[in-house]
Parts: C-alpha cells; structure tokens; sequence
C-alpha cells in the first residue's frame, strides 16, 4: 500500500520581456522555463517554451513551487537569465546586449585556416557558432556579461581539396566581453608533444571525454561541473585516417571507432582528466590525474 499522489497546481507566472532601455516590448520572443539540473543540457529534455504576445508578454500557469530558470536567446538582440524564485509570480526580463567579436585563424599567424569550425559556449547553456572563410576570418555574436568558452576545430570532412593538410587542434579560449562591445580575437593552433590516449570500457554513444590543465579539484556541484564542460580540452573528432591506393584520404570518424579518445599535441605538463556517462537519463564522473610526458 502506498499514500495517494495528489499532484500540486502549481501557479501562475507573468512577465515581460523587454529590450536594453527597460521599456519597449519584445514580440514573438520565445522564453523557456527550465530546471536547475537542465539548464547547460541539451536535447535531453524539452524544455517548457511560451512565446511573447505583441507587448512582450508572456505566461507560464502551473509552475512548480521550486527554483527554475528563465531564459530567452533572442540572438542579435540580446540574452538574459533569470533565476526564478520559489514564490515569485511575476518578473521583466531585460535583455541585454551581445557583444560583437572577430578575428582570424591562422597556422604562425601567416598561413590562413578556412573553414575551421567555432563555437562559444556560455555559462546559462547559451551556445553560439561560426566559420572561418578562404581568409581565416569569422565573426560572431557573443552572450555579453557572462563567462564563456570559445573552441575551434578543424575537421578534414570539411576540407577540400583533398588530400587532407597536417591535422591542427586548438585549445579554448574563455572570454567574458562587455553588452554592445566589439573585440578581437585570432586563434592559431597548439603545439606540444604530448598524445594522450585513453579508452573506455563503454559505448562511445554514452561516454563522453575531456581534459583540463593542472590539478583540478572534483566539482562540488552540476553547476561547478558544468563550468568544467565548458573549459575543457575535447579529443580529436577523428580517430583514424589513412591514404588509399588511388591517393584518396580515408577517414573513419571518431564516433565510429568506439569509447577511445585521443588529445593530441599537448604540451608538457599536469593535466585532469574526466569520463562522464550519460545514460537513462543519469550522470555518471570519473576523474584521473594525467602527467604528460613526451612521446
């Protein structure tokens, strides 16, 4: 025998969204409700989504009496996060101002790298991509006022003519960039002699693997964890390659290949490794202090 479920109708949550100068609405915005514990997740659960009326208004009915979140990407626009209180019913989300930055990706700073895939990732779960063209260059809109990551790769299933370049990898950048602010920002590959390979008795579809310099101490919170994720080193997006009889360039993704990772060209020094699984909807963490040693 167990005690009856009798479900708790929550309540009614009004708001508007605004823009910079605090009063003009924001029509046909959308605003997500989400969890503490979904906020830097995606595709793991839909978030609860309502979209702005003509004034900037919106409604949520049913709200769960615990802290959510609040948030809105209205890209060239602006962002904002709010964190919803337990007995808060009505709020004004102003967006605040992206801030605009480029640069160039280039091999000693002389030789262009095109078509090198970027992507900033932001504390909220905000994530923002770009490319760079022939010249190296890119340009992008980045969430102001909050701690972000910016990580570049450049992949051979994106580059022609064949056969492949010398592969590149590229460490990430944090930035933190002021609402309506122009930088710049140029990228140029790593080099180290290190080659850590690790391998994973998973399924490379649940298991996920990344790396961080120094010592780093286990995460004391998702939040903190989240923060890790978004700092670290990824592996390569390839695992194997090689060059066939009639000179084409095969490559077999990494995906393909099983739960193996492979961080190249680090340079020496201490390094934190972590392996997470993600499965049924659980988080699973390992970490392992690494010493990176020449080949």
């Amino acid at each position: 025998t167990v005690p009856d479920a009798v479900l708790d109708v929550g309540r009614t949550v009004h708001g508007r969204v605004v823009a910079e100068d605090g009063k003009t609405g924001v029509p046909g915005q959308e605003v997500a409700l989400l969890e503490v514990f979904d906020l830097e997740t995606r595709w793991r659960r839909r978030p609860h989504t309502v979209t702005t009326g003509a004034d900037g208004h919106f409604q949520f009915d049913h709200v769960a009496n615990r802290g959510q979140f609040l948030r809105v990407d209205a890209k060239a626009q602006g962002t904002v996060l709010h964190g919803l209180e337990p007995d808060e019913v009505s709020v004004q989300l102003r967006l605040v101002p992206v801030a605009e930055l480029e640069g160039f990706v280039t091999e000693g700073a002389r030789v262009p790298l095109a078509g090198v895939n970027l992507e900033v990732r932001c504390e909220g779960g905000f994530k923002v991509d770009a490319r760079t063209d022939a010249m190296g260059h890119y340009s992008v809109r980045v969430p102001a006022n909050r701690p972000c990551f910016m990580h570049a790769e450049a992949s051979p299933l994106n580059v022609m003519p064949r056969p492949l370049p010398p592969r590149v990898f590229f460490s990430p950048r944090r930035i933190h960039l002021a609402p309506a602010s122009h930088h710049r920002l140029d990228f140029e590959p790593r080099h180290g002699p290190a080659h850590l390979q690790v391998s994973v008795r998973a399924s490379r579809e649940f298991v996920t693997a990344f790396v961080l310099p120094g010592d780093v101490p286990w995460p004391g919170s998702p939040e903190a964890l989240d923060a890790l994720i978004r700092a670290g080193f990824e592996p390569e997006p390839w695992s194997h390659s090689w060059v066939s009889e009639d000179g084409d360039s095969i490559v077999v993704p990494s995906f393909m290949s099983g739960a193996r990772f492979d961080f190249r060209t680090l340079p020496l020094g201490h390094y934190t490794l972590f392996i997470r699984e993600e499965e049924q909807g659980l988080d699973e963490d390992a970490f392992v202090p690494i010493r990176a040693n020449a080949y």
